[in-house]
């Protein structure tokens, strides 16, 4: 049975996945991708089709997928919020058979009821502290000089809570870190859990850093109400 040229182009298109990011950032040629799928569109349709008429069906077929595709990341994103701690250190370490049991020791000495911090990162091939301030000492003196990869002082922890079920949206990450890449902003460590994701960095970007992604979640919130309002 022939289709119209809305649901030919939309079908093409939709098998194309690779064409997602170029289309985000508006780097497509629609005229050559017209001719590109013009074969596929006309035997689809079973007559002939203009050009004009497949790239005016490119942009509608596109509009309605980016929306479909990213309305539900952007209702998860709308609805998070930050904290920003400061009075951080991170390490990274090399791994050693006594750092594992060391460092698991020096955790329990954390009062987290008092609000202090320290978060362990443990691999197989890398180990990552992320502490206040006051647990650098007691963590340097466990560890060799030459198993010390990184050492940053004056830390923040960027910490983002979202609701549960959020990790299985893709693109929210992406959301947060294109927001600090295109200010910036260096991530010197992130870490995630079901509903939590900590970015550290510079203290000098801690400011910079909540207020651009508190932006970008306030214009999420709006770009929501607004297409509610139109519904």
């Amino acid at each position: 049975m022939a289709m119209s040229v809305s649901d030919a182009v939309e079908e093409v298109i939709g098998e194309m996945q690779f064409l997602g990011l170029p289309f985000k950032y508006d780097l497509i040629n629609l005229s050559s991708l017209a001719r590109f799928i013009h074969a596929d569109v006309e035997r689809m349709v079973g007559k002939p089709v203009s050009i004009d008429a497949i790239i005016m069906a490119i942009r509608r077929a596109y509009k309605e997928m980016a929306w479909k595709e990213q309305k539900k990341m952007f209702d998860y994103a709308s609805k998070c919020k930050l904290i920003l701690r400061a009075g951080f250190f991170i390490v990274h370490l090399r791994p050693a058979p006594r750092l594992y049991t060391a460092l698991l020791e020096l955790e329990k000495t954390v009062n987290w009821a008092i609000g202090e911090k320290m978060y362990l990162l443990l691999r197989s091939d890398e180990i990552t502290v992320v502490g206040n301030s006051k647990f650098l000492e007691p963590l340097l003196a466990l560890v060799q000089k030459e198993e010390i990869l990184s050492r940053q002082e004056e830390v923040t922890v960027l910490t983002v809570f979202y609701e549960p079920g959020a990790l299985e949206v893709p693109g929210l990450m992406s959301f947060f870190t294109e927001q600090l890449a295109a200010h910036g902003i260096t991530i010197l460590g992130c870490f995630s859990t079901y509903h939590i994701a900590s970015f550290v960095v510079h203290d000098a970007d801690a400011a910079k850093a909540y207020d651009k992604l508190d932006k970008a979640i306030r214009r999420v919130q709006q770009r929501g109400l607004e297409t509610s309002h139109d519904l």
